[in-house]
């Protein structure tokens, strides 16, 4: 870079670099803040700052727990796919007797019921994962409380959905992380609205005894 339009750059860099005009914190009018007022003060910046803080943490949760939703959702219609898989197969494996229609019958009815448990389960996993996080239970497997309905590609039956079915590993190792997103979620949520309470508090001058912050003061609007 020429020497010239390198200072022409520094010079238009220091033009635009904030500077510090006073780290005093000033009411409305420019004057200083008595004690009280400033303690006030700057416990809000304070608190401010903190929100921001949980804000990020907040969003950073919910965009994991999003995503993690989104790929159980993906991975139940692979499963489902495979139990359509397995039907087509035992359907063609039948005839036109009596006998084979009443079995074709039974293996549509119990794929019915396979299908009901995994459409509900995609059109409300983000309300599953947070009942299965509430429960408390151990995160081992997928737990019975998402009623998921396996179909059995030799008997033609509905069954519970248990390890050694197609997608079971990875929809177990994904239901965990989701549970452990949504446990993340709900902590960062709780501190969010903790955090909001005290300062809203802090605003009207009703700051709780364990802050260590001077309340007193004029409740005017100071400037930071």
């Amino acid at each position: 870079m020429p020497e010239g339009l390198s200072r022409v750059l520094d010079m238009m860099a220091a033009c635009i670099s904030p500077t510090l005009v006073s780290s005093e914190l000033k009411d409305g009018n420019g004057q200083n803040l008595t004690d009280a007022a400033r303690a006030k003060a700057e416990n809000m910046k304070r608190l401010r700052g903190e929100i921001m803080t949980l804000e990020t943490q907040l969003n950073a949760a919910r965009n994991g727990l999003e995503s993690n939703i989104q790929r159980i959702r993906s991975t139940a219609e692979s499963q489902q796919n495979a139990y359509q898989a397995a039907l087509t197969r035992l359907l063609g494996n039948l005839g036109d007797s009596d006998t084979d229609k009443e079995k074709a019958d039974t293996y549509g009815d119990a794929m019915d019921e396979v299908n009901q448990s995994w459409t509900a389960f995609r059109s409300r996993t983000a309300e599953l994962v947070k009942l299965v996080a509430d429960s408390g239970e151990a995160n081992d497997g997928v737990s019975d409380l998402l009623g998921l309905k396996a179909f059995d590609s030799k008997s033609g039956q509905a069954a519970v959905y248990a390890e050694g079915e197609a997608q079971y590993k990875a929809l177990a190792a994904l239901m965990k992380s989701a549970i452990e997103s949504q446990k993340t979620y709900d902590s960062a949520e709780e501190g969010l609205l903790s955090k909001r309470a005290e300062y809203n508090n802090a605003v009207s001058g009703a700051l709780p005894a364990s802050s260590g912050s001077n309340a007193g003061g004029t409740p005017g609007s100071g400037s930071v």
